[in-house]
């Protein structure tokens, strides 16, 4: 996993130590399922999140059932974390997602690999932290169930 446990106690409560350049996803269960794509760079979190059910009207490709919720851009990194208590010191939303998240669903809809993600995220007049686009290409990314 991506993000260490900085006490080193194993109870992952403290999630600030991220490791450069981890692509890491994870799958939140509740009444809407929800899949958190997380590119961990430096001291920045870039992320798309999917829901499902739900119906894609995106330019970003999903399998069927799921859908594009949002993207964006947070610092500190380890904000990627669906767990991460806060404070989010910057954030900033993408205008923009084009290209394909492919995997296997199993019941109950969750996927415990993601096959692939090729997808890139824009920024339209982004702040100075923010480039004006970020690539995610990645393979056989392991799911972390929360």
């Amino acid at each position: 996993m991506p993000l260490r446990d900085a006490q080193g106690d194993g109870d992952g409560m403290v999630i600030d130590t991220p490791i450069t350049g981890s692509y890491v996803v994870w799958a939140l269960l509740g009444g809407l399922n929800r899949l958190r794509f997380g590119l961990i760079e430096s001291t920045t979190c870039y992320q798309i999140e999917l829901v499902n059910p739900g119906t894609n009207t995106g330019s970003l490709s999903v399998p069927a059932d799921w859908a594009f919720e949002y993207a964006r851009v947070q610092q500190p990194s380890g904000s990627c974390d669906p767990r991460y208590a806060g404070p989010v010191q910057m954030s900033y939303e993408a205008s923009d997602v084009t290209g394909t998240i492919s995997f296997q669903a199993i019941s109950p809809n969750l996927p415990t690999i993601i096959d692939s993600v090729q997808a890139t995220v824009a920024f339209t007049s982004p702040p100075f932290w923010v480039p004006p686009s970020k690539a995610f290409s990645a393979t056989n990314i392991e799911v972390t169930p929360l």
